[in-house]
């Protein structure tokens, strides 16, 4: 049986400049990515925290100070 399609929460179109479900951009951005990694895998199972975290990592680099945008 195929998997459906759907994107998971925060992944949607932005209006009007507003982030989707009241995220962040950079959320946005960075679950839009990840999702992208996923499809472009096959939609594997289990491997969200990989996604996201190599999705992530394209927008941020981490300092002594915290996280920071690139």
């Amino acid at each position: 049986m195929k998997a459906a399609s759907r994107k998971p929460a925060g992944v949607a179109a932005m209006n009007g400049g507003e982030p989707a479900n009241g995220l962040p951009p950079l959320t946005v951005r960075i679950a839009n990515l990840a999702h992208s990694y996923w499809e472009a895998e096959g939609r594997p199972e289990g491997k969200h925290l990989e996604h996201w975290f190599r999705a992530e990592a394209e927008f941020t680099v981490r300092e002594p100070g915290g996280v920071q945008k690139a």
